[in-house]
């Protein structure tokens, strides 16, 4: 047996024709408009061509696959922002309206001896971006502290139209072939207020932020599974840095904040897909926003020592497999999970002279994760060896050792 295989493959690279103008005017000195206008237009073409002649026992066949891929993408946008400067401070207001259009074009076609398959995924996307905001801010007490108040908007709508069909020996096949017709909605209305004190060696930053978040998922392939859903939540950060010793370079810095993480407008889509004529996937439009805690302390000795240590608690989603009451098998996200992670990092500038320098560091890290009755642990070490060089004529080399640790301590119990 004999096979020889013959590839082609062409690429127009991605035209990128971009347009910026920005305009400003000053009416006085306190207050001041600018106004920027952005276009840009993107077109990419990939083709692919594969022909095999394979030979057994004197019988010749050929197998011809023809792959292509076409999009554009044009973007356009335009942003108004007010400037009033006052005492000590300013006060800002911006709005902007963006808009773009994506279409994409997939063929491919796959010929043998006895059969033939081509398929088609035709689709395009439309998005459009609405925000606003207003900002205050002013300083007190020599600029030593900041106060920052704000509230803002944002409206983002997306359209997407996507028809994909295969066919085999030119019959349309149920597997594989659907069509998505989905239109999404996001709101965002926040309120946020920030102080930050400087001091001779401690400065304190301490932030609250209120968001309403609205999200309106509408399949018109499957509108029985459509949802919305409204969410309320407060999101507070701090920083804190103090200087031990300035002249020796010891400082300590510790910082908290609140985590959110939405789904994305593909995984609460209720679209059901069959991927054959076992399995099929589908979006979950009752899934809820995740929510976390990052803490994490930073210090530093002698400016040549560095200390890290960062405690991370979450909530996640995971993708369930399950089987449904008619015996098919199924992917679908779900909320429910949860992971903790802990980790240290120590580094330490072990040689530094005219022309070398040095630097060793050591990572640890512990994950926990659970979703209801299974859970995951592990924790893995790092080292890592770095050196730098001046070479003549502003000139670097560098080099990096790095060993990493297996993870280690993988065990699971339901």
């Amino acid at each position: 047996m004999a096979t020889l295989t013959e590839t082609q493959s062409k690429t127009d690279s991605p035209r990128n024709t971009p347009v910026n103008l920005t305009v400003g005017y000053d009416f006085d000195e306190s207050n001041l408009l600018s106004v920027n206008a952005y276009y840009r237009t993107m077109k990419n073409l990939n083709e692919n061509n594969t022909l095999s002649r394979n030979t057994v026992e004197g019988q010749v066949t050929e197998d011809f696959g023809q792959w292509c891929n076409r999009r554009s993408d044009d973007q356009a946008s335009v942003v108004a922002e007010y400037v009033h400067r006052i005492d000590n401070g300013r006060l800002t207001a911006k709005a902007s309206y963006g808009k773009s259009w994506k279409d994409q074009l997939y063929t491919s076609e796959v010929t043998s001896s006895e059969t033939r398959a081509h398929g088609v995924t035709d689709g395009d996307v439309r998005d459009e971006t609405y925000k606003a905001n207003i900002d205050f801010q002013r300083n007190y007490k020599d600029n030593k502290e900041k106060l920052k108040l704000g509230a803002s908007f944002t409206s983002w709508a997306s359209h997407s139209n996507l028809l994909a069909e295969q066919y085999e020996n030119d019959v349309l096949q149920e597997f594989g072939s659907y069509q998505d017709i989905y239109h999404y909605r996001e709101q965002n209305y926040a309120l946020y207020a920030s102080y930050d004190m400087n001091w001779k060696r401690l400065n304190v930053q301490l932030g609250l932020r209120l968001e309403h978040l609205r999200v309106s998922p509408n399949s018109r392939v499957n509108p029985e599974g459509n949802r919305k859903s409204k969410y309320t939540n407060l999101f507070p950060n701090a920083t804190l840095n103090y200087a031990i010793n300035p002249e020796r370079g010891h400082n300590v810095n510790v910082m908290y904040a609140r985590m959110i993480d939405s789904p994305s407008m593909n995984e609460l889509n209720p679209l059901m897909v069959w991927e054959n004529e076992y399995t099929y996937s589908m979006g979950n439009p009752y899934l809820k926003p995740t929510f976390g805690h990052h803490l994490e302390m930073r210090m530093n000795l002698f400016n040549f020592y560095s200390l890290v240590v960062q405690y991370v608690d979450k909530k996640t989603r995971q993708t369930e497999y399950g089987k449904d009451d008619s015996g098919f098998l199924y992917t679908l996200p779900q909320n429910g999970g949860r992971s903790q992670q802990l980790g240290a990092s120590l580094s330490a500038n072990v040689m530094s002279v005219k022309n070398l320098m040095l630097n060793a560091s050591a990572t640890y890290f512990y994950y926990h994760s659970r979703y209801k009755d299974l859970t995951v642990n592990s924790s893995s070490w790092g080292f890592n060896l770095m050196a730098n060089y001046q070479l003549p004529w502003d000139m670097n080399l560098s080099a990096i050792c790095a060993y990493t640790i297996p993870e280690k301590g993988i065990y699971k119990t339901e």
